[in-house]
């Protein structure tokens, strides 16, 4: 609303100082004299669009930012920005506790002799077999034996007794995006505060954007929207209203004007547009065609009665016609109702004074502006 009043403003100031300025050459001319200078637009048929124009960031469609409460060494970290990650897979491992080194190394010590038990067991079987003392099936039994403890005894000597509170793990499938952890930096003690991994769904983009509560009515999910930015230069990409939050938040503090999250899904993919720019969007609130559209400045407000109503000049005088508007764009409305009709002049910014009836001279005319 604040800016709808202060582009009327401006354009006010500027039409008095047109109107003045060729009223007072023809005057100093010797012309017809000027009575009541007016400033007018023709009312046309045509299109007019509602736009909601927001800014906001690229980001992933999911989006996980992965933290640990744990107070251990990171002792490994195993993938790096740009990697694709599935869900559970691990990114990073903790150093163990005093306790598990302790658990770990008597877990290895068992295994350890599991295994040489296990191939001592093979060995004195190869023995009795070549002896026929036991049956191939008997050999076959000890050697997959054998070699099942040694395999579990390797396990053990490559990553230790499991346990997931040291191991950091993926939620989502995604690309990881940034990566905060640093072998020997403990796991709950980031620097800034930041999580270990960002990992972001960079296949679906979309943007979240706060949209203010005096354009949020108009905002419906489903809604077509235009995004464009400075990384896609002179191209655009198409998205879609995916969200409305159900509830509003503070603008920003102190302010006394609420803002509502929406989401938009980017739907028209575009090699140049990435996660992390900035980006503006064009939200498609409402549109109409074959409509009558005049000037959002002819259009007056009985700050009275709250009646609409515009000045269409006929035969030289002011005729005030009550109207009904509808869709509003930034510098025209749509006339639902009123007995006004395509190629009347409507006087832009009428002055409280003009009555109904009054004598006017039509400066866009005289000046051959159509």
């Amino acid at each position: 609303m604040e800016k709808k009043i202060g582009k009327k403003a401006i354009i006010a100031v500027i039409v008095v100082v047109i109107v003045v300025a060729i009223a007072a050459s023809q005057l100093l001319a010797g012309g017809d004299t000027v009575v009541n200078p007016v400033e007018t637009q023709a009312a046309r048929t045509g299109s007019l669009s509602q736009i909601v124009s927001i800014k906001g960031n690229i980001e992933g469609s999911d989006r996980a930012e992965i933290a640990s409460s744990e107070n251990r060494e990171i002792s490994r970290i195993f993938v790096k920005e740009g990697d694709r990650v599935s869900a559970g897979q691990v990114l990073a491992t903790l150093k163990p506790s005093e306790e598990e080194e302790t658990n770990d190394s008597y877990a290895k010590e068992q295994a350890r002799n599991s295994m040489e038990m296990a191939k001592f067991d093979y060995e004195a079987m190869k023995t009795l077999y070549e002896e026929g003392a036991v049956s191939k099936k008997e050999l076959v039994q000890a050697q997959t034996a054998y070699e099942n403890s040694v395999s579990a005894y390797n396990a053990l000597l490559d990553t230790g007794t499991k346990n997931e509170k040291n191991e950091i793990t993926c939620p989502i499938d995604g690309t990881v995006t940034r990566v905060n952890a640093s072998v020997g930096l403990m796991a709950n003690e980031i620097p800034g505060g930041e999580p270990l991994f960002t990992v972001e769904n960079l296949d679906d983009l979309q943007m979240k954007v706060k949209v203010s509560e005096y354009d949020v009515g108009s905002i419906r999910v489903g809604q077509p929207v235009t995004v464009s930015g400075q990384v896609l230069g002179s191209e655009t990409v198409q998205g879609v209203v995916s969200r409305i939050a159900p509830t509003g938040e503070l603008k920003e503090a102190g302010s006394k004007e609420m803002v509502i999250p929406v989401t938009i899904s980017i739907t028209e993919k575009n090699d140049h547009l990435i996660a992390g720019v900035s980006a503006k969007a064009e939200i498609l609130a409402a549109e109409v065609n074959d409509a009558l559209i005049v000037p959002l400045d002819a259009v007056v407000t009985d700050a009275m009665t709250g009646e609409q109503y515009v000045m269409v000049v006929r035969d030289g005088a002011a005729h005030k016609t009550p109207v009904t508007v509808g869709l509003e764009g930034d510098f025209e409305a749509q006339i639902a109702e009123g007995e006004v009709a395509e190629g009347d002049r409507l006087i832009l910014n009428p002055s409280p004074e003009l009555a109904d009836g009054s004598a006017v001279t039509d400066m866009s005319v005289a000046a051959g502006e159509e």
